[in-house]
């Protein structure tokens, strides 16, 4: 994982961007092949953890999987921005959003929810189970 912190001027103004790059694993624990449709996800900075889930109209495209085979994983890195500069007091908090179908093509989704500490501590956000499903 990488956290990058930058400066960015838009507009004449100045703006802190941070940006991460981690790597995503998707497992297929299921009998039959699993078609990722699409990975979305978001970034904030903040002091504190951010509750629920954030609409869907807010969330980015991070890249394609190919189809997963039955007891399976595939892993690729991916690259999320956001507004905010990363300190020890702002953490970073990650949401993605896995959207896929099963062999009888019935659609499903599976979301995650993590803290980013530093680059070596990243821990789910367990006491949030809103940004942690799986249909």
């Amino acid at each position: 994982m990488q956290i990058v912190n930058n400066d960015v001027i838009e507009h004449g103004i100045k703006k802190e961007w941070v940006d991460v790059h981690l790597k995503l694993t998707c497992k297929n624990r299921g009998r039959s092949l699993a078609r990722v449709d699409e990975i979305l996800g978001r970034i904030d900075v903040a002091t504190q953890a951010i509750p629920g889930r954030p609409p869907e109209s807010t969330l980015s495209d991070v890249g394609e999987f190919d189809a997963i085979q039955a007891d399976s994983e595939d892993s690729r890195g991916i690259s999320l921005s956001g507004e905010g500069r990363h300190t020890e007091e702002r953490r970073i908090f990650v949401y993605i959003l896995i959207k896929y179908r099963d062999v009888f093509n019935k659609r499903r989704e599976t979301s995650l929810g993590y803290v980013i500490l530093d680059a070596q501590n990243i821990h789910r956000q367990s006491a949030l189970p809103e940004r942690n499903t799986n249909t």
